[in-house]
C-alpha cells in the first residue's frame, strides 16, 4: 500500500511538506494554537534562538537511572525541535540553566511535579524520579509543543527559536494507578510520555529495563494458583465447591496463605514501591453456597462475602511484612455486590469491574444505576477501589464504537470519588488495529492525569495532530456515530453485532463519504493518510457486515471494498479480530466476502418485546474443525455456517455472553439443516458446556429448510459457559448447517 510510514514517524511542524491548497492556514492555526506565543515579554525565557542556545540542562543532584534518563529525554527533544545542542552539565558555570531537582518531601507527593521561572532559569521538581520524569514531559508537552500520540507517532514542532512564558504550576495525577490496556500503548515508552504508570498482565514482563521505578506492578494471581486442583482435588476435594475454592475452610486459608508468603519473596520487587495483587477468583458465574462460606454469604448480604473475607484474611497476615502491597478483591458479576458491614485493613482495596453497564451512557445514567449502587457501596468497605472498565467491542475490534462521550463524562465523575485511585480501561490488549484505539489511549492517558481538562477540546488536539487536514471529516464522522447510537436507544454491550441498530445504512453511506474527503485531503501526507486509512478499516467492516445490500443498493462496492480492506488491515498490523478463536484476518475477509441481507425476527419472536428475544448470526460465532461461513438462500440473512457430517469436534462455539444479557433466564434454540441420507440415524450433537447435560443428539430434523432445535433447560450469562455444534461423525450425513443461535427470555423479567 502506497503511504505506509516508518516504524518510527516524527511529524515535524512547520517542515518542508506542506499541506494542500486552501488547507495550511487550517492546519497552522491547528498546531500554534497549543503552542505558548512567542512575542517576547519581560518575564519570557528565550531557550533557543535560530538553533543556537545559551542553556544548560543541570540534572538532579540524587541521581538515579531515571533521573539521568529525565535529562536526556528532555536535551533529546529540545534538539529535535530547536536544533540546538543542550548541554547536560552539573557543573556550576555562566549562563541560564535547566535545573531538575526532587523533593523527597514537602508539599509533592510522589508522581507529583513543580515546573516554575527563577529569572531565565527554569526548574523542574519531582516528588520522585517518576515525577520528575511526568514534569519533564508536560514541559515538553505544553511549553515546546511535543505529542505523543501514538506509539509510533510523534509530532515535534520544528521551532529554531524557542520561547517559553513564566511558568509557575504544580501537578499530581488524579488516579494512582492509571492504564490503558490496548496493544498500542504497550511500549513503556508510549505509557511514560503519556504519564500512565500501570503494568499488567504481559506487560510486567515489558517495564523498561533498568527503570522499574517508572511503573506501578498489578499481578493477578489466580485462586488455583494458591491451591492448584491437581496437587489437592483428588486427596482433599472438601477445598472445592462451586467451581471456586470453599473460602472459610481453615486448611484452604493456611496453604493459601502459605503459598501467598512464598510468591512475594520471590517477587522481590514487591516490597520496594506500590504494588497491587488482585487474588482472582476463578472466571465463572459459580460459588459455593454451603457450610460456613453460606453463613457469611447470608450475614452480609452478598454472594461474593466468603471470597472477600477470603482475600481479607490474607492481606491482614501479609501487611507487616509487605506494606507496599495492596491486595485486591475482584467485585465481578458475582462478586460485584459488597459485603455489607464487613470492613477491610487497609492493605486491601478492590478492583471493580462495571462489565455489566450500557457503555453508550455515563456510568450515573438511570440505566446503569445497578452498577453505580454496587460501586457506591464499595466505597463505605475501602479507600482503594480501582475501577477495571471496558473501551471496545470484544466480539468484533473493528467495529464502531460510540461510547467516547460517556467514557470521557466517567473520568472526571470517577476522580470526584476519593475512594476511586485507579481505573484500568481494557480494549483490544491482543492486537493493533482496533477502532480508534490510539485516539482512546491518548485522550484518556490525558484525563486520567488532569481530569477537568475539556474533553472535546482533547479529542480535537488529537484530531488535529494525529489526521491533519483530515481531522474535520473525522470529527464528523465521529459525532454522527453518537449522535446515532443516542437516537437508537441502542446498549452498547462489551459484546454487540455487526447488525447494531445504530449501524444505520444511512450512516453508514455519510461515513463513506466523509472518508472519501478525509483520504483526499491528505493524499500528499503519507503519515496522516495511513492514519485515515486503518480508521477507514471499522467503517469498511461495518459495511460489509451490515445487510445495506439487500435493499438493491449499489453503493457497496463489495469486490473493491474487501480489497481495500484487505490492504489497510495488512498495514494496521491487526492479528486477531475479536477475542476468542479463530479471529483471524483472513477468516474475517472470508466471513465479509458473502452478501448478507437484512434477517427477519425469528417468528417466534413476533408477539414478543424486543429485549426479550435476541439473536447471533454467524459472524459472531468460533468455528473450529474445518467449520466455514457459506452463501445460503435458504438462511434467514443468506449466510450459514457449514461443517462436514463425517467430523465429530465442536465447529461452532458461542460463549453465552455474546448470546445473553446480564440478567434473566433463557430458553435457547439453534436454527438448522442437514444434507444427509435418509438412513442417517443421528443428524447432528449440540449442547451447552460445562452443564447438567453434556450433550444433545439431534435425529429429527424432518422436512426442507431450517428448524429449530431447543437445548434444554434455562441458562443465564457466562463468559466461561458455551454452546457448542458438532457434526455426528458419520459418513451417512454429508453436512449441517447453522443459519443462527436464538434465546427466548423465560422468567417475564
Amino acid at each position: 500500500m502506497n503511504g505506509k510510514p516508518s516504524p518510527k514517524t516524527i511529524a515535524y511542524a512547520g517542515g518542508r511538506r506542506r499541506p494542500r491548497a486552501g488547507l495550511a492556514a487550517l492546519a497552522s492555526v491547528a498546531i500554534l494554537a497549543m503552542l505558548p506565543t512567542l512575542t517576547v515579554r519581560a518575564a519570557d525565557a528565550v531557550l533557543a534562538r535560530e538553533g543556537h542556545t545559551a542553556y544548560r540542562i543541570a540534572p538532579a543532584s540524587e541521581g538515579t537511572p531515571l533521573t539521568a534518563h529525565a535529562a536526556a529525554e528532555l536535551a533529546t527533544y529540545l534538539q529535535r525541535a530547536t536544533g540546538a545542542h543542550f548541554a547536560i552539565s552539573s557543573a556550576d558555570s555562566a549562563g541560564p540553566i535547566i535545573r531538575l531537582a526532587l523533593e523527597a518531601s514537602g508539599e509533592l507527593t510522589h508522581e507529583a511535579f513543580r515546573i516554575r521561572s527563577a529569572g531565565q532559569d527554569i526548574h523542574i521538581t519531582g516528588g520522585s524520579a517518576r515525577g520528575l520524569l511526568y514534569g519533564v514531559y508536560a514541559f515538553l508537552e505544553d511549553y515546546v509543543g511535543v505529542h505523543w500520540y501514538g506509539p509510533d507517532y510523534t509530532q515535534i514542532p520544528r521551532r529554531p527559536t524557542l520561547t517559553v512564558p513564566a511558568i509557575a504550576r504544580t501537578e499530581a495525577p488524579a488516579f494512582a494507578y492509571r492504564e490503558i490496556f490496548v496493544r498500542e500503548a504497550d511500549t513503556p515508552e508510549y505509557s511514560t510520555h503519556n504519564r500512565l504508570n500501570g503494568r499488567f498482565g504481559h506487560r510486567l514482563g515489558r517495564a523498561m529495563g533498568q527503570y522499574p521505578e517508572a511503573f506501578v506492578p498489578l499481578r493477578m494471581l489466580p485462586i488455583f494458583t494458591l491451591l492448584p486442583r491437581k496437587k489437592y482435588a483428588r486427596s482433599h476435594p472438601e477445598y472445592y465447591g462451586g467451581g471456586q475454592l470453599r473460602f472459610t475452610e481453615p486448611e484452604v486459608r493456611r496453604i493459601a496463605l502459605a503459598a501467598l508468603r512464598k510468591k512475594l519473596r520471590r517477587w522481590s520487587h514487591a516490597g520496594a514501591q506500590p504494588y497491587y495483587l488482585l487474588i482472582e477468583p476463578a472466571d465463572r458465574d459459580t460459588y459455593y453456597r454451603g457450610g460456613a462460606d453460606g453463613d457469611l454469604i447470608t450475614r452480609h448480604s452478598s454472594p461474593g462475602a466468603a471470597y472477600v473475607d477470603f482475600v481479607r484474611r490474607l492481606a491482614e497476615q501479609v501487611a507487616s511484612d509487605y506494606p507496599n502491597v495492596t491486595l485486591l478483591a475482584l467485585a465481578y458479576q458475582w462478586s460485584r455486590k459488597p459485603p455489607r458491614g464487613m470492613k477491610l485493613p487497609e492493605n486491601m482495596g478492590v478492583m471493580f469491574s462495571d462489565i455489566e453497564r450500557d457503555f453508550a451512557q455515563p456510568l450515573g445514567a438511570s440505566d446503569n444505576r445497578a452498577v453505580r449502587t454496587d460501586l457506591e457501596g464499595w466505597k463505605t468497605l475501602t479507600g482503594q477501589i480501582l475501577v477495571w472498565s471496558y473501551i471496545t467491542n470484544f466480539s468484533g475490534y473493528l467495529q464502531p464504537y460510540p461510547n467516547l462521550r460517556a467514557l470521557t463524562e466517567d473520568v472526571p465523575e470517577l476522580a470526584r470519588e476519593p475512594t476511586v485511585t485507579g481505573l484500568f480501561a481494557q480494549g483490544a490488549y491482543n492486537t493493533t488495529g482496533s477502532e480508534f484505539s490510539v485516539l482512546r489511549a491518548w485522550v484518556l492517558a490525558h484525563l486520567l492525569w488532569k481530569p477537568n481538562q475539556d474533553p472535546d477540546r482533547l479529542v480535537q488536539t488529537f484530531l488535529r495532530g494525529y489526521y491533519g487536514a483530515a481531522a474535520p471529516h473525522i470529527a464528523t464522522y465521529i459525532r454522527l456515530l453518537h449522535d446515532s447510537v443516542a437516537q437508537s436507544g441502542t446498549r452498547l454491550s462489551v459484546k454487540i453485532p455487526p447488525t447494531a441498530p445504530y449501524l444505520t445504512t444511512q450512516l453508514l453511506q455519510k461515513a463513506d463519504r466523509l472518508f472519501d474527503r478525509a483520504e483526499h485531503t491528505v493524499i500528499d501526507d503519507p503519515a496522516r493518510l495511513h492514519h485515515v486509512r486503518v480508521a477507514r478499516c471499522a467503517l469498511d467492516y461495518a459495511i460489509l457486515a451490515s445487510p445495506a445490500e439487500g435493499d438493491g443498493s449499489t453503493w457497496i462496492k463489495r469486490a473493491a471494498r474487501l480489497e481495500r480492506l484487505q490492504n489497510y488491515l495488512a498495514v494496521s498490523g491487526m492479528r486477531a479480530y475479536r477475542e476468542g478463536g479463530g479471529a483471524s484476518p483472513k477468516r474475517l475477509l472470508e466471513a465479509l466476502s458473502i452478501a448478507r441481507n437484512a434477517a427477519q425476527p425469528p417468528a417466534m419472536c413476533q408477539n414478543t418485546p424486543v429485549n426479550d428475544c435476541r439473536s447471533v448470526q454467524e459472524l459472531t460465532l468460533d468455528l473450529a474443525g474445518g467449520a466455514q461461513m457459506v452463501p445460503d438462500p435458504a438462511a434467514s440473512d443468506g449466510a450459514a455456517v457449514t461443517m462436514k457430517g463425517h467430523k465429530r469436534v465442536w465447529g461452532i462455539q458461542l460463549p453465552l455472553d455474546r448470546l445473553l444479557p446480564d440478567s434473566g433466564r433463557w430458553r435457547v434454540y439453534i436454527a438448522a439443516r442437514v444434507a444427509a441420507d435418509s438412513h442417517a440415524h443421528v443428524l447432528l450433537r449440540t449442547g451447552i458446556y460445562p452443564g447438567k447435560r453434556r450433550s444433545v443428539t439431534v435425529e429429527d430434523l424432518a422436512g426442507e429448510g431450517y428448524r429449530l432445535i431447543e437445548l434444554p433447560g434455562l441458562w443465564q450469562r457466562s463468559a466461561r459457559r458455551y454452546l457448542w455444534v458438532a457434526p455426528p461423525g458419520t459418513k451417512s450425513v454429508q453436512a449441517i448447517y447453522v443459519d443462527r443461535i436464538i434465546a427466548i427470555r423465560a422468567d417475564g423479567s
